[in-house]
This record gives structure tokens, C-alpha cells and sequence, in this order.
């Protein structure tokens, strides 16, 4: 499939790749998505065809989130898409920011989110790592887990690229009390 959409030279010829795609169901998108070489096809599709697949991905994105396949989906619909599509998946990332950075394959999709954030996503990125569930903030449960460590780091990082510094003492903080 990747050589044959890749020497597709006719606009005509891909748009009927992207309309079939486009016309299956989500259960169908999520299958393609999460198996190993239908989301090497689709990631062939997002390469050229972002925009005209998005909403389609970004229906399914949190299944295809936590699959050890479907995450690479949705780093490239984050490279390739619209600021819409960009927008919205780090949106999606951050409703599930604990339930995703927690998960091995989805944390790498959360943290190439914090890369691709604005300073304004960032910001509702860490406000929501504060926000409390049953009485402890979301951070806390991150940083006694494996893989969503990586993801407090990341966010570390980015704020002190971006010279979010009151963030940063923020999570600090957090750190402090519950240390």
C-alpha cells in the first residue's frame, strides 16, 4: 500500500484512498489505526492528505492513543495536519493527560504534544497536572509512574524553554508537599 499511495502521481487517485477511508466506521478507523501496517497506510495518507483524513483520526484519537501503533498516527497527524488538527489532538491529550502519560504508547504521543504546544496549551496542560482527584493532584500520581515521569520532565522542560517560571514553581511546589 505505501509504494503504490506513494507513486499515486493523480490528486483523483488518492482522494478515492481518502474517501473510502473516510467513509468507514470509527470501530473500522480504530482497527486500521491500531494495526501494525494499517497505521504505516495511514500515516502514508496523513503524509500528503492530513486535512481530509483529520476529523476522522481525531474521532478515534484516544483509542488510537494508547496503541503501541495508533500513537504513531497521531504524532503524525501532529506533523502533518492543520493548527486545527494540532490544536485539537494537544487538546485531547490534555483532557487525558494523567489516563495517557500513565500508558506506555500513549505517553510518547502526550509528550510530542508538550512539544508542539503553544505557551497557552502549555499553561492548561499544567493547570490541569494540578487539578485534584480525590484529594491529590494529578501530578503526584505521575511521577510514581514509569512512563508519565518522562512526561512531568518533558513539561519541566518545556516550561523552562519558554520561561514559565511560575508554572514551574507551581509544580515545584506540588513536588515539595507531596514528596
Amino acid at each position: 500500500f505505501q509504494r503504490s499511495f506513494n507513486v499515486l502521481i493523480d490528486d483523483v487517485d488518492r482522494s478515492v484512498i481518502v474517501k473510502k477511508i473516510t467513509a468507514t466506521s470509527s470501530e473500522d478507523v480504530v482497527r486500521i489505526g491500531t494495526h501494525t501496517f494499517g497505521s504505516r497506510a495511514l500515516q502514508c495518507v496523513i503524509g500528503t492528505c492530513a486535512q481530509e483524513v483529520g476529523s476522522a483520526l481525531l474521532s478515534v484519537a484516544p483509542s488510537l492513543a494508547l496503541s503501541a501503533a495508533g500513537n504513531f498516527v497521531l504524532q503524525s497527524m501532529l506533523q502533518n495536519g492543520t493548527a486545527g488538527i494540532r490544536r485539537n489532538l494537544v487538546s485531547c491529550a490534555t483532557f487525558h493527560l494523567g489516563q495517557f502519560s500513565c500508558n506506555k504508547h500513549a505517553s510518547h504521543f502526550v509528550e510530542r504534544c508538550i512539544d508542539m504546544a503553544s505557551e497557552e496549551e502549555l499553561t492548561f496542560m499544567v493547570s490541569t497536572m494540578l487539578t485534584m482527584v480525590n484529594g491529590v493532584p494529578i501530578m503526584v500520581g505521575m511521577c510514581n509512574n514509569s512512563y508519565a515521569n518522562f512526561v512531568v520532565g518533558s513539561i519541566v522542560a518545556r516550561l523552562q524553554h519558554t520561561g514559565q517560571a511560575s508554572l514551574k514553581e507551581a509544580l515545584s511546589n506540588i513536588m515539595k508537599m507531596w514528596e
